[in-house]
């Protein structure tokens, strides 16, 4: 791992439109070491073509003049993905999945009450990504995931693109893209799905490791150049041919050219060298939709049960309801409103 990684690394944020303008001046992350961009209006770029824009427009706002490979190289970027429509979860249209506020965990320290999901999110990336071979120039994660682990990883491979798994069962993984390795060479990518089917999953388990992908992939500089190419990049000039990327995806297109045996042939991307590493006691939060949030922090809440631990107010917080910056006058119902998220609000008594 180089020192100019670990030293220069930068967070870059795809978020709404809005809340991307006033990420700096809302959240106090200042550029270089944080920058926030979102997709152009009207377009929709997919999580390939999301992922060169933020890079790029985060090159043309901190790359002080110079190259985009020489920008690139010059320390590691980590992309999380936070915009989108929300439709699922329309309280946080506005800010993106990553700036939602995440409450206080009763048995945990050191947290803070403004905390949001990105506070808690980028630790974790912070740690894989300084584990990551000097051929690492990037690391893609999802902003609407929270993920937990053990023991740290270790070196990660020395190749052009590592994915982050985790052991699931087949109905959990049909949801998500999945890496199938061969078992005598675990590790080794022989090829990827995008939510393929229990049947499919159980049919090549006996040849194949299935590790469902957690959406963080680490990336070189080739698979990089190969994503810029495909959104319409031109190297020589440095912009994209029609001003703007073109529509890729980095897992329903890119990721199904990966591997050994690649489920869609495309030689550029077969040639890059790829391995997947499994998370150790992984624990996989998502905050995607409206009920996830809620069913994750409760989870989270419900990781300490010991109340010896908690002290008194642990105890006697309900787990399964989340107020925030909120001032609850009325009394509820401990079997009627089971789960609860209210924030920023006055619930006024009931007449």
């Amino acid at each position: 791992m180089s020192s100019t990684l670990n030293s220069s690394m930068q967070h870059l944020l795809s978020l709404p439109p809005q809340m991307a303008r006033l990420f700096e001046k809302l959240e106090g992350r200042r550029q270089p070491d944080w920058f926030a961009a979102s997709d152009p209006p009207g377009t929709r770029l997919g999580s390939g073509g999301a992922t060169v824009h933020v890079l790029v427009e985060a090159w043309r706002a901190t790359g002080s003049n110079v190259r985009f490979t020489e920008w690139l190289r010059s320390g590691g970027k980590l992309v999380i993905h936070g915009g989108g429509e929300s439709r699922r979860l329309p309280a946080y249209a506005a800010v993106g999945k990553p700036i939602m506020p995440v409450p206080v965990l009763r048995w945990s320290r050191g947290q803070r009450l403004d905390q949001s999901l990105l506070d808690l999110q980028v630790p974790l990336f912070d740690r894989i990504l300084s584990q990551a071979s000097q051929r690492t120039v990037a690391m893609v994660a999802s902003g609407d995931i929270l993920l937990r682990f053990g023991r740290d990883l270790g070196p990660l491979p020395d190749v052009d693109v590592v994915g982050i798994g985790m052991w699931v069962m087949p109905e959990k993984a049909k949801n998500h893209g999945v890496f199938f390795s061969p078992r005598q060479s675990p590790g080794q990518v022989a090829f990827f799905l995008q939510k393929p089917t229990s049947v499919q999953i159980r049919e090549l388990a006996a040849d194949y490791l299935c590790l469902v992908d957690t959406g963080m992939w680490l990336l070189s500089e080739r698979a990089i150049e190969i994503l810029l190419e495909r959104s319409g990049w031109n190297a020589e000039l440095e912009t994209f041919t029609n001003g703007l990327p073109g529509r890729y995806e980095l897992y329903d297109h890119f990721g199904l050219g990966l591997g050994t045996k690649p489920s869609r042939d495309d030689p550029p991307i077969r040639n890059l060298t790829c391995a997947v590493v499994p998370l150790p006691q992984a624990e996989f939060y998502h905050f995607g939709t409206s009920r996830q949030m809620i069913e994750s922090a409760s989870a989270l809440q419900n990781l300490e049960l010991d109340e010896t631990k908690l002290g008194v107010m642990g105890s006697k917080y309900r787990s399964d309801r989340h107020p925030q910056n909120s001032l609850l006058r009325c009394l509820f119902s401990a079997d009627e409103h089971r789960t609860l998220w209210v924030e920023n609000s006055h619930v006024p008594a009931r007449p």
